[in-house]
C-alpha cells in the first residue's frame, strides 16, 4: 500500500512537472492609451471563452496613464488565444457601443483592426509553451 501510493505522488509530481513545463509567460505592450481614468482591461481567452465573461487569464490597469502600458500574464498555457483589451472609461466592465454598434470607449484585439465584430478565427494567436510577447495599438472612437 505504502509503495502504491509513494507511486501515486510520484505520478501526481511528474504530471505537476510536466504541466509548469508548457506554460510560459505572456507579455502584451498596450501602446496608445489614452488618459481617460478609468481601468484597462486585458483578457486573454480561448475559443470557447471568446467574447464571453470567462478568460484564461487577464490584467487590470487603475487609471492608466497616456502613453504605453504593459502586462505580464504568468503560467499560461500553450494554445490559441485572443487577446482583447479594453478602456473601460466608466468602470462598468462592458464594452459601450453607440445606436450603430460602434465601441464608445478604446479597445484593441490582436490581429485586428476592421470596424465589425471581430471572430475568434480572425483575432487569436498562438502561444507557445516558452510564452509569447504582442504589441496591441489602441483605438478611439472619435469624439
Amino acid at each position: 500500500m505504502k509503495t502504491l501510493l509513494l507511486a501515486a505522488v510520484a505520478a501526481l509530481s511528474l504530471t505537476a512537472v510536466a504541466t509548469a513545463a508548457t506554460a510560459g509567460d505572456v507579455t502584451v505592450r498596450v501602446h496608445g492609451v489614452r488618459a481617460r481614468h478609468g481601468e484597462l482591461l486585458l483578457a486573454l481567452q480561448n475559443r470557447a471563452q471568446f467574447m464571453q465573461p470567462a478568460m484564461t487569464s487577464g490584467g487590470m490597469k487603475d487609471d492608466p496613464a497616456a502613453g504605453d502600458q504593459t502586462f505580464v500574464l504568468h503560467n499560461v498555457p500553450a494554445g490559441d488565444y485572443a487577446i482583447s483589451v479594453l478602456h473601460d472609461a466608466n468602470g462598468d466592465h462592458t464594452m459601450n457601443l453607440d445606436a450603430n454598434g460602434r465601441p464608445l470607449e478604446g479597445w484593441a484585439v490582436t490581429r485586428f483592426s476592421g470596424h465589425h465584430k471581430p471572430s475568434f478565427d480572425e483575432t487569436s494567436v498562438h502561444i507557445g509553451e516558452d510564452g509569447a510577447s504582442f504589441d496591441l495599438s489602441m483605438t478611439y472612437p472619435a469624439q
